[in-house]
Order: C-alpha cells, then sequence, then structure tokens
C-alpha cells in the first residue's frame, strides 16, 4: 500500500486548521501556505526517491486525532524524571506538544538568555518568529510544512551576542495519544555558546511530528544531543535544520532508539565562511523497527568542514536506512567534507540500506565518504572466546564497542555516561 491524493486528503482531515484572532496576521498567513504546501506536495510514498525505503502506510491507519489537553493532568513527574539527563541546568517539559509549567524547571539564567515558551514568544515578541514561519526552505519537506501549519507550542532559546550558558538545556517532548508537533527554536547570536538536550519519549501509539531549527551567527557555536526513545508502536518523523553564519560551529548527537516507523531528517547550510558542523549518529534498531537517517549538508561558501558519522546496529528483522549527501556549491572552495555509515547486522532478516553522496561544484576542495554493512567479525568472536568469555558476552562486547564509538567521544562525563547507558540497556538483552 502507497498514499494517494486521497489518503492525504483523509490524513490531512484530521488535523483542524489552526488560526487564532489572537495571533500576528503573519503566522495565520504562513500556517495556511504550510498547510497548503502539505496539500501540495502529498503524503510521501515509495515511488518518491527521498522515501522510496520507507513506507509510512502503517501511519495512514493510525487514528490521530489531536491530544486533549486533559491528557497532560495524569502525568506526573515522578514517570519523566528518569527521562532526563542526570545533568543541572533548566529543564522545558511539553506534553503533547503544549508546554507543561508545573512539570518543567526553568531556573534563574545568566544575562543574555532566554528560555521561553513559543507560545509565550508569540504573545510577547511576535516578530522574533516571522522569519522561522515563513521560511520557505521548509517547502520540500512535506512533514515540517505540517508541523508548521499544526503546532501549538514550543521551545524557543536564544542567547544575545557573547553570551555563554555551560550548563545544558533539556527539552522533553513526551506524548501519550494522537498527535503532536512539537516546535524547538534555537538562536545562538554572535560569538555565543550554548549546549541542549532534546529528547522525544512517550506511552502507547502516536504520531510524533517535530521540527527543530538551529541559527548560529558568527563565532557561535551550539551543541545538540537528539535522543529519540518514542514508545515503539508509536511513529516519529523529524526534521533539524542548521543554518550557520561565518566561522560558526554546531555539534550535534543523534541516538534513535524508538518508534516503529521513525524517521529524522538532517538539512544543515553552511552559509557563511568557516562554517564548521559535525553530526554523529546512532540508530539501534529489533523487532519490526523501521529507522531512517536522511541527511543533507549544503556548503554555500568557502573553508567549511563537515562530519557526518552515523553507525548502525540491526537485529531481528529490523531495517536500517541511511541517505547522507554533501553539496559543495561553486565558490566553495577549501570545503573540507568527510562522510562514513558503519552498520551492523546482527540477524540474517535486519536490512540496512546506505546511500553516502557526494555533489561537488567546486575544485579546490577534500571530500571522502564510504559506507559498510556486515556482521560481527567471526576472527574477533573467536578471539574473545578463546580468553574465556561466553558466546553471548563476546557478542555483547563487540557490539558495545562498534555502538559506543558514536557516544565515547562526548565530553560530558554525565551525558555520555547517560547516553551510553541507554545504548548499554537497548543491546545487552539482545544478545
Amino acid at each position: 500500500m502507497t498514499a494517494t491524493a486521497t489518503d492525504t486528503e483523509a490524513f490531512l482531515e484530521q488535523f483542524p486548521a489552526i488560526a487564532s484572532g489572537n495571533a500576528p496576521l503573519w503566522l495565520n498567513k504562513a500556517r495556511k501556505a504550510a498547510r497548503d504546501s502539505f496539500a501540495s506536495q502529498g503524503l510521501p510514498t515509495i515511488h518518491d526517491e527521498e522515501w522510496r525505503h520507507t513506507n509510512i502506510a502503517p501511519l495512514l491507519k493510525t487514528s490521530l486525532a489531536p491530544a486533549p489537553i486533559s491528557a497532560a493532568a495524569a502525568i506526573q513527574d515522578a514517570r519523566l524524571a528518569p527521562l532526563f539527563a542526570p545533568v543541572d541546568g533548566p529543564r522545558m517539559v511539553f506534553i503533547n506538544g503544549r508546554y507543561a509549567p508545573r512539570l518543567s524547571k526553568v531556573t534563574a539564567l545568566p544575562a543574555g538568555v532566554q528560555v521561553k515558551a513559543l507560545s509565550e514568544i508569540l504573545l510577547k515578541h511576535p516578530g522574533k518568529l516571522e522569519h522561522s514561519f515563513t521560511d520557505v526552505l521548509c517547502l520540500g519537506h512535506p512533514f515540517a510544512a505540517l508541523n508548521a501549519a499544526q503546532f501549538e507550542d514550543g521551545a524557543y532559546i536564544e542567547l544575545d551576542a557573547k553570551a555563554v550558558f555551560e550548563q545544558p538545556i533539556q527539552i522533553l517532548h513526551y506524548a501519550t495519544v494522537g498527535a503532536s508537533f512539537p516546535r524547538t527554536v534555537i538562536v545562538a547570536g554572535e560569538s555565543a555558546r550554548a549546549r541542549v538536550i532534546e529528547i522525544f519519549a512517550g506511552e502507547g501509539a502516536y504520531f510524533c511530528n517535530a521540527s527543530t531549527e538551529i541559527g548560529a551567527d558568527k563565532n557561535a557555536s551550539v551543541e545538540l544531543s537528539r535522543i529519540q526513545r518514542e514508545s515503539e508502536t508509536a511513529f516519529h518523523t523529524g526534521l533539524l535544520q542548521t543554518r550557520q553564519a561565518r566561522d560558526s560551529r554546531v555539534a550535534v548527537q543523534s541516538l534513535a532508539l524508538g518508534g516503529a516507523i521513525a524517521r529524522v531528517e538532517f538539512d544543515s547550510r553552511l552559509n557563511g565562511p568557516g562554517a564548521e558542523i559535525n553530526l554523529a549518529g546512532l540508530y539501534l534498531g529489533h523487532g519490526k523497527q523501521h529507522l531512517d537517517q536522511h541527511i543533507v549538508v549544503d556548503h554555500a561558501q568557502p573553508r567549511g568542514t563537515s562530519r557526518q558519522f552515523f553507525r548502525g546496529v540491526m537485529d531481528e528483522k529490523s531495517r536500517g536506512v541511511f541517505s547522507g549527501k554533501v553539496i559543495v556549491r561553486p565558490g566553495a572552495q577549501k570545503t573540507d567534507a568527510q562522510q562514513q555509515n558503519n552498520n551492523l547486522l546482527l540477524s540474517d532478516d535486519a536490512v540496512v540500506d546506505t546511500k553516502p553522496q557526494l555533489e561537488i561544484y567546486a575544485d579546490d576542495v577534500k571530500c571522502s565518504h564510504g559506507a559498510t554493512s556486515g556482521k560481527l567479525d567471526a576472527e574477533a568472536l573467536f578471539f574473545l572466546r578463546s580468553r574465556g568469555l561466553s558466546a553471548r558476552d563476546a557478542r555483547a562486547l563487540l557490539t558495545l564497542a562498534f555502538a559506543g564509538e558514536v557516544v565515547g567521544s562526548i565530553k560530558d562525563e554525565s551525558l555520555r555516561g547517560y547516553l551510553e547507558s541507554l545504548v548499554t540497556n537497548r543491546l545487552k538483552t539482545k544478545n
């Protein structure tokens, strides 16, 4: 089964159009334009080149009526606390896409740092967000257009020029039913520095359609840990957009564990000379999970640096997808771009589709890409068995070593330990 025009109409009818008399005129216009864009593009199908390995037909069989506001009342802090990384700093909680102040802890912040709900920014400073919601770049990403049309709330993080906030700002998006459309906007001024941890989790069958935007001004630095640990009966689509100015640096660690079908798209544009982006990702699938990573890094200016390092571990009948593209525009000389995707298949029924790509329109560049897929090394297994390890322990040790290289380089010991525990807990019962 693949989606049709009728499917798109029926899918969209589940979500009532959002327009408010209290909202600025540009926002209501942007919502309508985004909704029309989604209707025009239609639900992606396996006949679309960018989606040919990911069939969303099961999503169309799921009831996605918006979650009632009352659903948040049953959520207690004790249920959410274990989901956060054990680090100090502000915590924002969104239940089914809506801000939950009683579950959030936004402590005193240094001068020049704002951590607020998007709903508050839209009420008090709507002009700050106009560019975000009228950016035509969301066209071509159908689910991003749907998010722009249907979002109700989200997180807004802004750092003034030279503001530095070393504590990570944690954002938890928790879903329980229906469809939610969380949105996060991160704006780092010139020479500002911030760290953000964004967590997606929930219980039951639902659809989370998320959008995260990072804007890094000249010489700014933003580090984002994106942790997708949705319910394994849920559906997740996410877009991470990064836009970088001269000499800025963005580092992203992406961990994908949950969801029946989960796809995240990375759309990164290096718009200033000397900009640098590092994307590191790990996706771990079991059962019949389908985990899709789709990356485009666009070098538009000279002396840009990009790194893509993604690893997948697929077990049982799961399927992993990696599509990574580097574009080097004319004039983007001295670009240094590296891309690597390695996959480990723990079962004869597990599948990985990998497609690293380079599009180069400049002649003075250094670019490379590569991909591997295979099973655990028989000689390494034999070596460990000869040293007294059981077959199960030897497999577990090698698998953890393979997966651990993605998160092992994180400098923050508490965050690294948190991510390593998530990986260990997922893998230890599968070997």
